[in-house]
C-alpha cells in the first residue's frame, strides 16, 4: 500500500466541470474520470494527464490520499495590470489551449511575448510551469474573473463533488486507458472520505481508497479577492472580516452550520491547511514558486515573501483550537501546512506558536507538517529572509545543486519538524529537487540516464533531511525515520521526475528508494542503526504517513 501526503486526486475530473451550471456538476464525481493524455505523462505539468485519479490508485495500491481542496486563486486569470495580457488574453490563451492543443497554444503564447523586453529567446518549453491552470475553459475562466466568484462556496461546490459515491462501489464513467498497454476498461472501486483518524483502519480493512481533505490556502474562506485592489469610490471590499472568517473556520470543523441549505453542515474537517499559496492572501506572505517568465501572465509580487499580521496569529490559533494564551480551547484541531508560507512568516509561526505551546507540552507537541517540499541549502530562516530581501532569488539561483528559493526547507524548518513530531512529505517535483551537481548532466535528456539521474537527486535531498538531526546532535536522531513520508504535489502545479510521472510508480519508486538507502547505509551507518533499507522504505512510502494521520487526525 502506498500514502501520498498531499495531491489532487480528483483534479482532472473536477476542473472539467467546475464552475459550470448546476446540472453538469451534479452529474460529475471523482469516478467520472477523463481519458488522460499518455503523451503528456511525463511533460513538465499535468497538462490533461491525471497523475492520481482513482482508476490508477486502484491499480498502483494507492490507498491513502491527503487531498487538497483549492478554489482556483483568481491571481492566475487577471493577467497583468499595464502590459497586453488583460483578462481578455487570458481567455484567448484557454480557447487556444482546449480548441488546438498545448503545442499550438504555447507556440501562439511565444508569439504573443516575445517583442517584451527581455524575452526574446522564449521557447514553449519556457511555459511549462502553467499546468493545472490550463484545464480550466475560457467560460470557466470568466467566471473566475468575475467580481461575485466567490471562494468559499466554490470550496462548498468541491466539497459536494467529493461527497458523491463516497462509500459506494463504483466504476468510471467510461472506458479509460490508464497506462501504455493501449486497453481501454472501467475501473471498478470505493473510497472512503474520512473525517477521524480511527476511520483510517476500517476503511483499510474494507480494502477502500482512503481520503482525507486537506485545505489549499486561506484563500479558500473567502479573503485575499484581488478586485478589492480595483475599489471604485462607494464599492465595499469583497473580502470578508475577522468574525466571519474565523466562523467559517468553525464551520469546517463541524462546529457551526455552514449558511447552506443544500449543505446544512461540513462533517469531515479538514486534516490540515496549506495556508498561503501562490497570490497574496492579507494574511501572511507567500513565497515565489513560479519562474520569472510567469510575470508575463500573472504576478505574484503582492505580499510575496512578507510576515504576518496580528490577525494573521488569531486565525492561526483558531484552526489550531487554542486561545491567545496557547491553552486548548475544546475545538477540533486543524494543523497548519507550512509549505508556500515565507520565511518571515515561518520563524513567527515557530516563535509565536510552536516553540512556547511545544514548552509547555513537551509529550504532546504541535506537529510542524511541510506537505510537500524540497531542500533549499541553506542554514536559516534568517539566510531566506535576506536573500528575499536582496531579490536573490532568481531562477538560477542554486546552492550545491538545490533550488534555494525559500518555497524550499532550511535547515532550521527540519530542525522545528523534526523536534516537534511533525511530517516532511517529499515532493516529486522536479523543480524542487534541484539540478544535477555536474553542470554538463542537466543538459542532457532523460532515457539511459532516467534511473541513475532520479536516483541521485533523490538521494542527494534525502541525504539533507537525514543529516540534520545528528549534525546538530538533537536528541533520538534516528526518529528522523519516522518524519519523512511522500507528498507528491500530483496533479497539482507541478513537474514531475519523468521516471515517477504518477501514482502508478509508487512501486518502481519504493524499488529505488531502497536501493537509494542501501547505498546511504553503507556510507553513513549511524544512520540507520537496526533499521534495513526495506523496512525504511515502507516507512517513507506508507507507514509513517498512516500512523501521522491515526495520531493526529
Amino acid at each position: 500500500m502506498y500514502a501520498d501526503f498531499h495531491c489532487h486526486p480528483a483534479a482532472l475530473a473536477y476542473d472539467t466541470k467546475r464552475l459550470l451550471p448546476a446540472e453538469e456538476i451534479n452529474s460529475s464525481h471523482p469516478w467520472a474520470i477523463p481519458q488522460s493524455a499518455h503523451e503528456n505523462k511525463a511533460n513538465a505539468s499535468n497538462k490533461r494527464y491525471s497523475q492520481s485519479d482513482l482508476a490508477k490508485c486502484v491499480r498502483s495500491g494507492t490507498k491513502l490520499l491527503f487531498a487538497s481542496l483549492s478554489p482556483p486563486e483568481k491571481g492566475f486569470f487577471r493577467g497583468v495590470k499595464g502590459t497586453r495580457v488583460e483578462k481578455a488574453f487570458v481567455q484567448q490563451l484557454h480557447d487556444q489551449w482546449h480548441e488546438y492543443g498545448t503545442q499550438v497554444a504555447t507556440t501562439w503564447l511565444v508569439k504573443q511575448m516575445k517583442s517584451v523586453p527581455g524575452y526574446s529567446n522564449l521557447k514553449p518549453s519556457d511555459f511549462d510551469f502553467l499546468g493545472r491552470s490550463m484545464n480550466l475553459k475560457s467560460e470557466q475562466v470568466k467566471k473566475i474573473q468575475q467580481g461575485d466568484y466567490d471562494y468559499f462556496e466554490e470550496l462548498k461546490n468541491e466539497y459536494r463533488f467529493f461527497l458523491r459515491k463516497a462509500g459506494q462501489f463504483t466504476a468510471t464513467s467510461e472506458e479509460i486507458q490508464i497506462d501504455d498497454t493501449g486497453i481501454k476498461r472501467r475501473w471498478w472501486g470505493s473510497y472512503h472520505l474520512v473525517g477521524h483518524g480511527h476511520e483510517v483502519n476500517v476503511s483499510l480493512d474494507r480494502d477502500e481508497i482512503i481520503i482525507v481533505p486537506t485545505l489549499g490556502g486561506i484563500h479558500s474562506l473567502g479573503i485575499g479577492n484581488p478586485e478589492d485592489e480595483d475599489l471604485r469610490p462607494g464599492e465595499q471590499p469583497r473580502d470578508i472580516n475577522l468574525d466571519t472568517l474565523k466562523s467559517r473556520i468553525r464551520q469546517l470543523k463541524g462546529e457551526e452550520l455552514l449558511q447552506d441549505p443544500a449543505l446544512p453542515t461540513w462533517k469531515h474537517a479538514p486534516f490540515y491547511i496549506t495556508f498561503a499559496q501562490n497570490f497574496c492572501n492579507t494574511l501572511c506572505g507567500h513565497t515565489k514558486s513560479f519562474p520569472s517568465r510567469a510575470r508575463l501572465l500573472f504576478d505574484q509580487h503582492k505580499g510575496q515573501d512578507l510576515d504576518v499580521t496580528h490577525t494573521c496569529i488569531d486565525v492561526w490559533l483558531e484552526f489550531l483550537g487554542l486561545d491567545k494564551e496557547l491553552r486548548p480551547t475544546g475545538s477540533k484541531r486543524i494543523l497548519i501546512d507550512i509549505n508556500h508560507m515565507s520565511a518571515a512568516a515561518r520563524f513567527t509561526y515557530y516563535k509565536e506558536i510552536i516553540k512556547p505551546f511545544n514548552k509547555e507540552h513537551p509529550l504532546n507537541p504541535l506537529p510542524v507538517i511541510a506537505s510537500h517540499a524540497g531542500y533549499a541549502g541553506l542554514d536559516s530562516l534568517e539566510d531566506m529572509v535576506q536573500n528575499t530581501a536582496r531579490k536573490k532569488e532568481t531562477d538560477d539561483f542554486f546552492l550545491k545543486g538545490f533550488l534555494a528559493w525559500s518555497i524550499n526547507l532550511c535547515d532550521q524548518d527540519i530542525i522545528e519538524i523534526f523536534k516537534s513530531c511533525g511530517l516532511l512529505g517529499i515532493s516529486f517535483d522536479k523543480r524542487l529537487l534541484g539540478t544535477e551537481p555536474h553542470a554538463w548532466l542537466n543538459t542532457m535528456n532523460f532515457g539511459p540516464l532516467d534511473r541513475l539521474r532520479a536516483l541521485r537527486i533523490f538521494r542527494r535531498t534525502l541525504e539533507q533531511f537525514v543529516r540534520i538531526p545528528f549534525e546538530y546532535n538533537l536528541s533520538e536522531p534516528l526518529t528522523i525515520w519516522d518524519r519523512l513520508c511522500m507528498g507528491t504535489g500530483f496533479d497539482g502545479a507541478m513537474q514531475p521526475m519523468p521516471r515517477y510521472s504518477s501514482v502508478l510508480q509508487f512501486s518502481l519508486f519504493e524499488q529505488d528508494l531502497v536501493d537509494i538507502l542501501d547505498g546511504m547505509k553503507r556510507e553513513e551507518p549511524m544512520w540507520f542503526g537496526s533499521y534495513r533499507p526495506e523496512a525504511l522504505a515502507r516507512k517513507i512510502c506508507f507507514e509513517n504517513a498512516y500512523d501521522f494521520v491515526r495520531k493526529h487526525y
